[in-house]
């Protein structure tokens, strides 16, 4: 471990221009492929609840297929409770598998920083799916003091509604504990925001518990909010970057395909990624 510190001390300079080395550690192959297989789990179990909501909604298979295809994106407009709690589990389970994936991500990268870059992929997932419950409890934990204090505030309500006594008990409250109570909700609500892309991040380089990660979360957003505004304004930046560059090398490596195969394939090539496109929302 101390080898794998000093190459971590090397390597990061530990300020923005850190920021930079992002898009060569998201660029590669271990950690695409790490993404896609994560992606494509996430799109199969949206995509199978989403037609199952459909389905309860009394629209057919063959008619969704003909209507949405492989990207009912556009139209969520389902009838009936069933429909919509199948389409929440299938939001849930797509929620819970970026974490994981993303954690196997966070955990490849990490570990490419330490100075191990042969680190297994499947290592990764094996990581992830080991602080699963970290992953699900920490944000959880936030949304639960959320739902909390709302319930408060519907309490709070209800005591408001009571004749003469209850509009006078609301009025003296209402600075204090109300008001700093509701400010302090926004602060956390922007914590869980922030919990939802930070978590796998937190939880693949600290190792750390359920409290601890809702800590590390929590000051993270109090003590160093310019860094969490400029430098994911600087990766987003970075990330747009070197997505185009990925999409010219995916775009010449089609182009490619097409050349070589296309000497014996012809046309046939041609109707056949026309048939795919068509299938693209």
């Amino acid at each position: 471990m101390k080898m794998a510190g000093k190459k971590v001390s090397e390597r990061l300079h530990f300020d923005f221009r850190d920021v930079f080395l992002a898009s060569r550690l998201a660029l590669s192959g271990k950690t695409i492929m790490a993404q896609c297989i994560g992606l494509g789990v996430w799109y199969l179990l949206w995509l199978v609840f989403t037609y199952l909501a459909w389905l309860l909604s009394g629209i057919g298979l063959s008619q969704t297929w003909g209507l949405y295809g492989f990207f009912p994106i556009l139209d969520f407009s389902f009838s009936g409770t069933p429909a919509w709690i199948c389409f929440i589990v299938g939001n849930l389970l797509f929620l819970l598998s970026w974490f994981i994936s993303s954690t196997a991500v966070a955990q490849i990268g990490f570990r490419d920083l330490l100075g191990d870059p042969f680190y297994p992929l499947t290592h990764g997932y094996r990581f992830a799916f080991k602080h699963l419950p970290t992953l699900i409890f920490s944000p959880g934990l936030i949304l639960f003091f959320i739902v909390l204090i709302l319930l408060f505030g519907v309490v709070l309500g209800l005591v408001g509604k009571i004749p003469s006594v209850g509009e006078l008990f609301f009025s003296i409250v209402y600075l204090l504990p109300v008001f700093p109570v509701a400010l302090a909700l926004a602060y956390i609500i922007f914590n869980f925001s922030v919990s939802l892309f930070f978590t796998p991040a937190v939880v693949a380089t600290a190792r750390s518990d359920i409290f601890d990660t809702v800590i590390k979360l929590f000051t993270t957003v109090w003590r160093q909010p310019w860094r969490l505004v400029v430098y994911n304004g600087l990766l987003y930046a970075v990330a747009k970057l070197a997505a185009f560059v990925f999409a010219y090398f995916c775009f010449r490596a089609g182009q490619f395909i097409h050349l070589s195969c296309g000497l014996l394939m012809g046309e046939k090539l041609e109707r056949i990624t026309a048939t795919a496109l068509n299938y693209l929302p």
